[in-house]
C-alpha cells in the first residue's frame, strides 16, 4: 500500500463550485491551514478571517477552527460558530482539546497541530464528502427530527437539544428498534471509540434526552445498550 495519502475526487460545495471553507484564527496555523486546504491538488476555496470578525459563517461549507495557544477555550469557539450554522466544524488545535467538550459544542472532527497535511486534506474531504449527501427529515408520530433546520419538535413543539444530543436522537431514530452498545454509538456520534473517551459519554447524553423528550423514546436493552423505540405515540 502507498504510504501518502491519495486525494479524494474534488467535493462540490453547495453552489456546485469547488466547496468554500472558511478558516476562522490567527497567529501561526490559520495560513498553514490555508495553504494545505487550498493548495494544489486542495479540497476547496479558502477564506482565513480572524475570529470575532464577523465572517459570515453560514456562507461556508464547511469551518475550520483554529485554537492558537492563546485563544480562548477550543470549546466555547465551536459553539460560538454551531450556533450560527449546521455545516462541518474542524478544529485544528495545538493541544488536545477537552474532546468531551469540544464534541458536545459540536465539532465534528478534531486535527492537532502542527498539521499533517495528508490527515487534515483527508479529514476535510471526508467531511464535506457527507455533509453534501442530502438528509430528510425523519418522523416516528409526534417526533420530527430535521436535520435541514436542526430542528426537533414533540407534538409540534420545539424541543431544544445541544449539538451532540441532537446528533445522537437523529441516528438512533433513523435505526429505529436497533439495539447499539456505548462503544459503537460513540464511533457513530463522536467519531471517537473507548479507547479516547469515556462510554458515560452515551449514558449522560441519553438521560438528558430521556428528560427532555420524555419516557419510552430511548429504551435501555440490558447488557447491551440503548434502542429507539419507533412506537407511534400518537393518542388513539
Amino acid at each position: 500500500m502507498p504510504d501518502t495519502f491519495t486525494p479524494m475526487s474534488p467535493t462540490v460545495g453547495r453552489s456546485g463550485e469547488r466547496p468554500h471553507i472558511l478558516v476562522l484564527g490567527g497567529g501561526r496555523i490559520a495560513p498553514a491551514v490555508r495553504d494545505v486546504l487550498d493548495g494544489p491538488g486542495g479540497v476547496g476555496e479558502v477564506e482565513v478571517r480572524p475570529p470575532h470578525a464577523g465572517a459570515d459563517v453560514r456562507a461556508a461549507d464547511l469551518v475550520v477552527v483554529v485554537v492558537d495557544d492563546d485563544e480562548p477555550d477550543a470549546a466555547d469557539a465551536v459553539a460560538e460558530v454551531r450556533s450560527e450554522t449546521d455545516r462541518p466544524i474542524v478544529v485544528v488545535a495545538p493541544a488536545r482539546p477537552d474532546r468531551y467538550a469540544v464534541f458536545d459544542a459540536g465539532a465534528d472532527d478534531v486535527a492537532a497541530a502542527p498539521i499533517d497535511p495528508d490527515e487534515l486534506s483527508a479529514r476535510v474531504a471526508v467531511r464535506l464528502a457527507r455533509s453534501s449527501r442530502g438528509r430528510d427529515a425523519v418522523q416516528h408520530g409526534p417526533l420530527v427530527v430535521d436535520p435541514a433546520r436542526r430542528v426537533v419538535t414533540l407534538d409540534g413543539q420545539a424541543v431544544p437539544l445541544t449539538a451532540k444530543e441532537f446528533e445522537l436522537l437523529e441516528f438512533m431514530a433513523r435505526h429505529p428498534a436497533q439495539a447499539f452498545d456505548r462503544g459503537e454509538l460513540l464511533e457513530a456520534v463522536w467519531r471517537s471509540s473507548t479507547e479516547w473517551q469515556q462510554a458515560r459519554t452515551v449514558t449522560e447524553h441519553v438521560h438528558r434526552l430521556r428528560r427532555k423528550l420524555g419516557a419510552g423514546w430511548l429504551t435501555t436493552v440490558h447488557g447491551v445498550g440503548y434502542r429507539f423505540d419507533p412506537r407511534d405515540r400518537r393518542a388513539s
